[in-house]
């Protein structure tokens, strides 16, 4: 499967741009971006994918994605 290019949308006087969601967000998919993005998780666990690598992530990790890298993080959810 391709990655969807995720246009981020920093402006032209911003250095960077901030947001917070949760899971499932409509962004949570295999994608990518020209910027660095770092994630911070702090309320949920799961596995991501990064490139050719996969692992598992837990609340208090922060994770750094390069320029053009493909990447996901998808949480463990119950099901209701």
């Amino acid at each position: 499967m391709a990655p969807y290019l995720e246009l981020v949308g920093i402006q032209e006087q911003e250095s960077f741009k901030v947001w917070t969601h949760g899971y499932p967000y409509e962004t949570v998919r295999w994608h990518f971006h020209p910027e660095y993005e770092l994630n911070l998780v702090t309320h949920t666990s799961g596995r991501f994918y990064v490139g050719d690598q996969t692992g598992t992530f837990a609340p208090g990790q922060l994770y750094m994605v390069g320029p053009n890298v493909p990447h996901n993080w998808i949480s463990e959810v119950p099901d209701h």
